[in-house]
């Protein structure tokens, strides 16, 4: 049995209000990025593997996002984060590569404490993963 929607927000609001510190994006209009996690199976696992923890990106370098599927996704979407915020997009639609070439901007604030967020986006399911902390800096 599939849950329905009006279920599945309600549980992705009680999700929110009990744990959204974990940084879970719970101002999200799309409760569906998230309840793949919880509704789903463990095959549809995404893990960001670079940046890895503890990683510098140097301004004004070219540097590749990486991760790993265990199921195949449509789409991916790229986002920078820092806490809870989004900084920026990195990119939307990105074919299922498993890595995007991405410049790291100039004009971006240095600090130790971004991680890239990665939307998968299936036919009927969709998933965030993030990479751990890692540092962007001016060379």
């Amino acid at each position: 049995m599939v849950p329905s929607s009006s279920f599945k927000f309600n549980v992705f609001a009680r999700i929110c209000l009990l744990i959204g510190f974990l940084s879970l994006n719970c101002k999200d209009d799309k409760p569906e990025l998230l309840l793949a996690a919880f509704f789903g199976e463990s095959e549809v696992a995404i893990k960001v593997t670079r940046p890895y923890e503890g990683e510098a990106w140097p301004k004004g370098t070219r540097q590749t996002i990486q991760w790993q599927t265990q199921k195949q996704y449509n789409r991916f979407d790229i986002f920078l984060y820092k806490g809870a915020t989004t900084v920026r997009t990195v990119a939307v639609n990105v074919p299922d590569s498993s890595r995007f070439a991405w410049d790291v901007p100039m004009n971006i604030v240095s600090d130790p404490e971004y991680r890239i967020r990665i939307v998968g986006r299936g036919t009927d399911a969709y998933l965030v993963s993030q990479s751990g902390l890692f540092q962007i800096y001016t060379p």
